[in-house]
């Protein structure tokens, strides 16, 4: 059906839809003629048997004893045609209402009408002919609204203004808070990702060392999410004006081999990154054995000593089973975990979480959970070599968390060479979710930035008088 629908005109679905719908008033017959049979006197008409032929007669009755289910198709086809000629009535509405909004914003910027300038070339490129009808209507639910997100995004592009994204309200973020906080400036973070050329989409200075391959984005996503300029145009990361670092460990195959990584992690640490966002890890696991390694290596531990290392939990759905033994390195509370949140308010399905287990240095255990947060990683407006696109994921989860730290150490400068400081006021500032207070699933809870802009609760300072001391609100 989709494959004929793309090539129909409106006008030619119309003939089709009325000749089916027809077929509901060949249905109110075909049960009136059922109903006649069923009050036939058959011995009255036991009579005429013979002269009809015993054999002719019961091919007949046999016929119209499939009159009943005849009917019940023809029927269920009537009202499918129904609903089908109502859907097209509900996309042609959208679309007109699409082009009555932007479209002359898309002719002023083109050249073109609304048609040629925007909406042939994003019904190509979601793989839809002619006015996209048969396409969208085979669409699965999820595709459905990943379709109308994306036409949402790329008609926002015509407006001249900074595209917003849902995971603003939900870490309670907005760019008046980051202008307070000073944007991120002056803050340098570090990421070990796949590298990108298009570093005009970043707000700050952007350093990439190592190669670029051909369709490897993720780094450009992640770079973005965290310091996307505030220019109206495109994506906006969390702190518009931090500078950004990018070490790339990724081979042209998209792999990524300790070693590599370790070397990527010293390279930023050594260029002045207080913050290094790691949105990369081994598979089954948030927290794996192999980062034991890295963290160990005596060019990492020069180069980082003040540095904080935000992790993606990673995108398995799992929970961690094993304890993570850092022997005698001291890097545990410079660690803050990444899980993702979901549209729904709950944690997202694909999202690693610290369960009960265990950090290990010296024989202390630090419970993996009391390293862990979550912040919105589903569906996340990101920077793409043409402009955004949506993404999902903990990868994009921890770069919320590396700009929120971006915009506390910007704000109060000192922090910078405070990771552990920065760590805790994310932490203690995290809206409680799940289980009262830390718990293995959502740690701390979820990001909260303009919480962590207000790490003191004013309701509890007090100032020194000669007779004593007094509650600041109070003495207002």
């Amino acid at each position: 059906l989709n494959l004929h629908l793309d090539a129909l005109s409106f006008d030619e679905l119309n003939l089709h839809l009325d000749a089916l719908t027809s077929l509901q008033e060949l249905n109110s017959h075909l049960d009136a003629l059922n109903l006649h049979l069923d009050a036939l006197d058959m011995a009255e008409l036991n009579l005429h048997l013979d002269a009809l032929g015993i054999e002719n007669f019961n091919l007949h009755l046999d016929a119209l004893s499939n009159l009943g289910e005849l009917s019940l198709h023809l029927d269920a086809l009537g009202q499918a045609a129904e609903a089908l000629s109502t859907a097209y009535v509900s996309y042609t509405d959208l679309l007109t209402s699409v082009e009555d909004a932007y479209g002359a914003l898309v002719t002023e910027e083109t050249g073109l009408s609304f048609a040629d300038g925007f909406l042939a070339g994003f019904l190509a490129k979601h793989g839809l002919a002619s006015d996209g009808f048969g396409g969208y209507i085979g669409m699965t639910k999820g595709e459905r609204n990943a379709f109308l997100v994306d036409l949402s995004d790329q008609l926002t592009t015509f407006m001249g203004i900074d595209h917003i994204d849902h995971w603003m309200p939900t870490v309670s973020w907005s760019p008046v808070l980051a202008e307070i906080a000073g944007f991120g400036d002056s803050v340098t973070v570090g990421v070990v990702d796949q590298g990108f050329a298009q570093t005009s989409v970043l707000g700050g200075t952007t350093q990439v060392y190592g190669p670029v391959h051909a369709d490897q984005n993720h780094g450009l996503a992640v770079a973005g999410t965290i310091a996307g300029a505030l220019d109206s145009n495109g994506v906006m990361g969390v702190a518009p004006e931090a500078d950004v670092v990018l070490s790339n460990p990724f081979a042209e195959d998209g792999q990524a081999e300790i070693e590599d990584v370790t070397q990527s992690i010293a390279t930023v640490g050594a260029a002045g990154a207080s913050i290094i966002n790691l949105s990369l890890g081994e598979s089954g696991f948030t927290f794996s054995e192999g980062w034991v390694d890295a963290f160990s290596d005596s060019a990492v531990q020069a180069s980082t000593a003040d540095s904080l290392f935000i992790m993606a939990a990673g995108n398995d759905g799992v929970t961690q089973t094993d304890d993570i033994d850092f022997g005698s390195v001291d890097v545990v509370e410079r660690i803050v975990l990444v899980g993702a949140l979901g549209l729904d308010g709950e944690i997202a399905s694909f999202s690693n979480t610290p369960g009960d287990t265990c950090f290990t240095v010296n024989t202390q255990c630090t419970s993996m959970m009391d390293r862990f947060l979550v912040a919105p990683g589903e569906q996340i407006l990101v920077a793409t070599p043409d402009g955004g696109g949506r993404a999902s994921g903990t990868s994009f989860a921890a770069p919320l968390v590396s700009g929120a730290a971006a915009l506390l150490q910007s704000r109060w400068a000192w922090l910078a060479n405070e990771p552990e400081a920065t760590a805790e006021i994310l932490f203690r500032t995290a809206t409680d979710l799940g289980e009262d207070g830390v718990d293995a699933t959502y740690g701390w809870g979820l990001l909260n930035v303009d919480a962590s802009q207000r790490p003191l609760n004013i309701a509890d300072l007090t100032f020194l008088t000669d007779t004593g001391s007094m509650n600041l609100v109070g003495s207002a």
